[in-house]
């Protein structure tokens, strides 16, 4: 529900879904060069999912991204 919440509200405000959002925030992560989009089944899905490749994203982005995940990238689950 954060994720959703705080990653929705910012997509919203570049004029992109959260699944293009966080699309674009992989592709452009160290050491990813391609990213595999399982569940497209209709041409309309994937023209959706290639617009991800073309949202630029400012540096003020990608920091504000790094923001949301920080709650979640710091959890540990008990193992």
């Amino acid at each position: 529900m954060f994720l959703q919440a705080h990653g929705g509200e910012l997509a919203g405000s570049l004029d992109l879904k959260l699944s293009q959002l966080a699309l674009a925030w992989t592709l452009r992560q160290p050491g990813v060069s391609s990213a595999i989009i399982i569940g497209a089944s209709k041409p309309a899905q994937v023209e959706e999912n290639a617009k991800a490749v073309e949202a630029v994203q400012s540096p003020d982005t990608l920091e504000r991204i790094e923001e949301i995940l920080k709650p979640v990238a710091d959890f540990a689950p008990a193992r």
